[in-house]
């Protein structure tokens, strides 16, 4: 006999169930889309962003020696420096490493590495400075394991009284003379000689 459906749904004729959507209206596929927590956003944002602040390289001054650094002690005090998410070469030099300025006779005359990311520069001052004058150190590229020149913030030494090393600008004389050069003045330094200084 003949049978009756409910719902308008179209009868099957393979044997399969019969299918029961009601004609003219939308259907899902079946599928179940995921989408992340917002909680789960940000914390993964927060710890992409705290991996990118640990690779940021940097470099400090951490010390210096004498702790006031003068005119006076500025040849052979030393700078000690520390990088931050990097190592220093294991080449590094004292050629490896440049002082930001404006002292034109300063320079670095030896540096030795402790560890991998500390380095103690030792300074030589072979002339007279005027001014109070900052300085700050340089570490290019070339001398630690990031990606760019990096450098220090300042240190401010003072001027006073040069007194020059022994091996330079010591006129050996065996009494003061009058021909410094125009604004300087004459300062015995006992056996040595005299050297010369700003009033």
């Amino acid at each position: 006999g003949s049978h009756s459906r409910r719902g308008g749904g179209a009868a099957r004729t393979d044997g399969g169930p019969a299918d029961r959507r009601t004609p003219g209206r939308s259907y899902g596929t079946g599928k179940i889309a995921c989408r992340r927590l917002p909680s789960e956003r940000s914390g993964q944002q927060k710890r992409r962003s705290q991996s990118t602040a640990l690779a940021q390289v940097g470099v400090s001054v951490t010390s210096t020696n004498p702790a006031n650094l003068t005119e006076a002690n500025l040849h052979t005090a030393t700078v000690t420096v520390a990088l931050a998410n990097a190592t220093f070469a294991s080449d590094a030099t004292a050629s490896s490493f440049a002082l930001v300025t404006d002292i034109s006779s300063i320079s670095v005359s030896q540096v030795g590495v402790t560890g991998t990311n500390v380095a103690t520069l030792t300074l030589a001052l072979t002339g007279d400075f005027a001014a109070v004058e900052t300085l700050a150190v340089r570490v290019p590229v070339a001398a630690h394991s990031g990606s760019d020149d990096i450098a220090t913030g300042t240190v401010t030494p003072t001027p006073g009284i040069f007194c020059p090393p022994k091996n330079i600008a010591v006129r050996k004389v065996s009494r003061i003379r009058n021909d410094h050069p125009p604004g300087f003045r004459t300062r015995r330094l006992g056996p040595q000689g005299v050297g010369f200084v700003r009033p």
